[in-house]
C-alpha cells in the first residue's frame, strides 16, 4: 500500500505541475519565457555570490536552501514523462 501510495502520489505531483505550467501559459497576459540551458547557467553563475552574501545573514541560507531544493524539485517534475499504464 505504501509503494501505491507514493506512486499515485507522484503521478499526481507530476500532474498537477504540468497543468499548472499550461494553465500558466494559457493565461499569461504576456509572453511565456523559459530560459535555455546556457541561459540558466549565466543565471546560477550571477546569483551565487549573492546567495554567499545572503547567507551570512543567518535565517537566509535556510531560505536560499529551500528555494534551491524547490527549484529542483519542479525541474524534476518537468523531466519526467509519465505515460498511462
Amino acid at each position: 500500500m505504501k509503494d501505491a501510495t507514493t506512486y499515485a502520489n507522484a503521478i499526481a505531483a507530476t500532474e498537477n505541475a504540468v497543468a499548472l505550467e499550461a494553465r500558466s501559459r494559457r493565461v499569461a497576459r504576456r509572453p511565456f519565457y523559459s530560459p535555455t540551458a546556457a541561459e540558466t547557467a549565466e543565471w546560477k553563475k550571477a546569483l551565487f555570490p549573492v546567495h554567499q552574501e545572503m547567507e551570512s545573514t543567518g535565517s537566509a541560507r535556510s531560505t536560499i536552501e529551500a528555494v534551491l531544493r524547490r527549484a529542483v524539485r519542479i525541474r524534476s517534475l518537468r523531466s519526467e514523462a509519465w505515460t498511462p499504464c
